[in-house]
């Protein structure tokens, strides 16, 4: 099983990931149905996606889910439901933890199964570096087409620019231009 969460403004996001026990795929997978329907139940859930990469004959499952904030997934995740639900899911899963929070993933490397997740300062300056460039540009080129639309439509769309660069492009690309610096060899 492994564990991300985003603490990010717009609420929270809990990834955990299942190694299928072989010939247990369906047993999760029911498993996975009462789970949901439980987790409906729960204040401030917001919903949740289940990815299986290589298709359903896959045994490995992802599950993410959206709650409100922080205090809506620590009430589910202290909720006597959510540990019965875990101890069952042992017997058709095999347990792998991992822990995250906030902006590190953007600064995820392809390919490797596990890593520690850069210091926040790095996270901070690479991100306050890209953000100032995009935005710095972005004004530079497009101010006299957004500056007549107002304050309101003109600032949404400098932040959309800026959020959709930076998740797309700016982050991305820097984590792999920075990778050495973000994620030194171990000694």
């Amino acid at each position: 099983m492994a564990v991300h969460s985003d603490t990010s403004e717009g609420g929270v996001t809990e990834v955990i990931s299942h190694q299928i026990r072989p010939g247990r795929v369906k047993d999760f997978d029911d498993w996975l149905q009462r789970t949901l329907k439980v987790k409906d139940l729960s204040p401030g859930y917001l919903g949740t996606t289940v990815i299986s990469p290589r298709g359903d004959e896959s045994r490995r499952r992802y599950v993410v889910s959206r709650f409100r904030d922080q205090s809506a997934l620590d009430a589910w995740r202290d909720s006597p439901e959510r540990a019965r639900l875990f101890d069952e899911v042992n017997a058709y899963a095999i347990p792998h933890l991992d822990n995250a929070t906030g902006l590190e993933t953007y600064f995820a490397l392809p390919g490797r199964s596990s890593y520690v997740p850069p210091p926040r300062w790095k996270i901070t300056a690479i991100t306050l570096g890209a953000s100032f460039l995009i935005s710095l540009a972005a004004h530079f080129a497009l101010d006299p087409l957004f500056v007549p639309l107002g304050l309101p439509i003109s600032t949404f769309l400098f932040t959309a620019i800026l959020v959709v660069l930076l998740a797309y492009a700016a982050l991305p690309g820097l984590t792999r231009a920075f990778q050495g610096w973000l994620y030194p060899a171990p000694n």
